[in-house]
């Protein structure tokens, strides 16, 4: 399959920052630190600190391989 064109596909920083940091890692951190809260009835402050700790970073990676999967299958609509 060929790459898509550089101006139809989102910046890199778009990706790592909006779809990774803000989608991925904020609603990941949001679903683990209620689902700890309600069902395992930890405590809020030390789930929501180690959740932003690792969820927000490791949407570094998802924006990455997301804009790269975008970059080499192009946008499928």
């Amino acid at each position: 399959m060929k790459q898509a064109e550089p101006s139809t596909c989102p910046s890199l920083l778009h990706f790592l920052l909006v779809r990774g940091v803000l989608i991925w890692g904020g609603l990941t951190t949001l679903l683990v630190t209620v689902w700890q809260v309600v069902f395992e009835h930890q405590s809020l402050a030390d789930t929501l600190h180690t959740s932003l700790i690792l969820y927000p970073p490791a949407g570094l990676l998802v924006g990455l391989l997301q804009w790269w999967q975008t970059r080499k299958y192009g946008r499928r609509r």
